[in-house]
């Protein structure tokens, strides 16, 4: 009896720490597959939890509850549930910061602009397309959203471009009619790099190019539509300056060789300079990304947040336009003061 015992204990010991099925899998089907479902729900619930410590309770004990409980653990067969993950349980998640909303009528009727101007070419055969393949397409696709002349109210029709293309990067053909574009990010480039989510450095320079380009100045913005997989995220890049921008665009010293850089910094069409060169465009960027970072805001959101912070930095005249709940909304940076020391934070028009 014994010598039964100290096998299966030593059975036990050789299994891998997170893998305890095997232990399990002569049972029923019935019970193993009520044990999984509910490890899965407790580790889902466990890992909403902001506290490291809350996790680590709620996982230890769920899991050696319910060993105990459907008869596979506990005192009955001495089979210890697996370590928890190594988590400081000292300190909060920082983790979950997110933008303030503020009221500001002239955002929330642009915001309103922008989404009827998407809305009017959702239904088109080349949105359809570009929506359809932005997670598997290892290139960007795009097309000009132009105003039909003489219609009133406004209508827009679409003009696809690079649709089977291999480069890196969709070019766009726009004219005097253009409103708009539209192009997809997808998650990695035709090189395998990953490609940012939201609106890049040369997405912004591509507005104002675009909004300068012609002599009637009817472009108003650049969409983007990403195939990133944790949000599959809109955004806008919105002329919202035209005295800015035009100041920008006629400033010798803010030529796109000057402000971009192709992939250099592990991103496509990211800021020029390097890390090590502290007055570089890129060396603001990563700093402000840090700040961000250091405050507690979702890492995922961090480089849009330091986008944001640069065309602000820049006065390149655009603003940046975030689709939520259906609706596209402004974020500008801003600076407070809470006890003596400057903080980033991130405003969202309501």
């Amino acid at each position: 009896m014994k010598r039964q015992a100290a096998a299966q204990q030593t059975n036990i010991d050789q299994m891998n720490s997170w893998d305890y099925e095997n232990a399990i899998r002569t049972q029923s089907a019935t019970q193993y597959n009520a044990i999984q479902a509910y490890e899965q729900q407790q580790m889902q619930i466990a890992r909403q939890q902001q506290n490291a410590g809350t996790y680590y309770y709620t996982y230890y004990n769920n899991y050696y509850t319910q060993q105990v409980r459907f008869g596979y653990g506990g005192p009955i067969n001495n089979l210890r549930p697996p370590p928890p993950p190594m988590m400081d349980s000292t300190k909060p998640r920082k983790d979950t910061l997110q933008p303030n909303a503020v009221t500001d009528t002239a955002a929330a009727q642009r915001g309103a602009t922008l989404t009827a101007l998407l809305r009017s070419v959702d239904s088109t055969a080349s949105m359809k397309d570009l929506r359809a393949g932005v997670n598997t397409r290892l290139f960007e696709v795009g097309f000009a959203i132009n105003k039909v002349p003489g219609s009133d109210p406004p209508v827009y029709t679409d003009s696809y471009s690079d649709k089977t293309g291999t480069s890196r990067n969709v070019a766009l053909a726009y004219d005097q009619r253009s409103a708009a574009g539209v192009h997809s990010h997808p998650p990695k480039d035709s090189a395998g790099n990953k490609t940012v989510d939201g609106p890049s450095a040369q997405d912004m320079m591509a507005t104002i190019r675009a909004w300068a380009g012609t002599t009637t100045h009817n472009f108003i913005a650049d969409f983007t539509i990403s195939g990133d997989s944790l949000h599959h995220s809109e955004h806008a890049v919105v002329i919202t300056d035209t005295a800015a921008a035009r100041k920008f665009w006629a400033n010798p010293h803010n030529a796109q060789d000057s402000i971009i850089d192709n992939g250099t910094n592990g991103h496509l069409n990211n800021w020029a300079g390097s890390v090590k060169d502290k007055k570089s465009l890129y060396k603001q960027f990563k700093n402000a990304y840090d700040e961000f970072k250091k405050e507690g805001y979702p890492i995922e959101y961090c480089e849009d947040y330091a986008n944001v912070y640069m065309m602000q930095q820049l006065n390149m005249g655009i603003k940046f336009y975030r689709k939520v709940n259906g609706v596209f909304k402004e974020l500008n940076f801003t600076i407070v003061n809470i006890n003596g020391k400057d903080h980033y934070r991130i405003t969202i028009s309501k």
